[in-house]
């Protein structure tokens, strides 16, 4: 595994610049010091309790499977009222979205799948 983690260290070099010492101007680690965040509350049903197998494992979100749910739209939408200020701010945000982007841009096939008799 530690001979994988070189290959994943240009992409996160952008994202040193939020973890140095000391308070760096509008970095995610300077702000989550002085930002106070009241979180949505989240429904719990504990009525619902699944069986595998003989044994009983509640499932209390399983309400958020749903992404159609009114319910569901609503709690993600109160997540991102959050979130998305936040992120906003961090200098970045732009750098490791463009290092992702070049990461994923290569050429993707589907599956192979059966045409007539090929």
């Amino acid at each position: 595994m530690l001979h994988r983690l070189h290959r994943l260290q240009p992409l996160y070099a952008p994202l040193s610049r939020c973890l140095r010492p000391g308070p760096a101007p509008r970095s995610p680690r300077y702000l989550s010091s002085r930002m106070s965040f009241q979180y949505p509350q989240c429904f719990r049903d504990e009525a619902v309790v699944d069986d595998y197998h003989g044994h009983r494992i509640p499932d209390p979100y399983s309400w958020l499977e749903d992404p159609d749910s009114e319910k569901t739209q609503a709690f993600v939408a109160a997540q991102n009222q959050l979130t998305v200020p936040f992120l906003e701010q961090c200098e970045v945000r732009e750098l490791f979205k463009e290092r992702m982007t070049e990461l994923y841009d290569y050429p993707k096939y589907s599956c192979p799948f059966k045409r007539g008799s090929r």
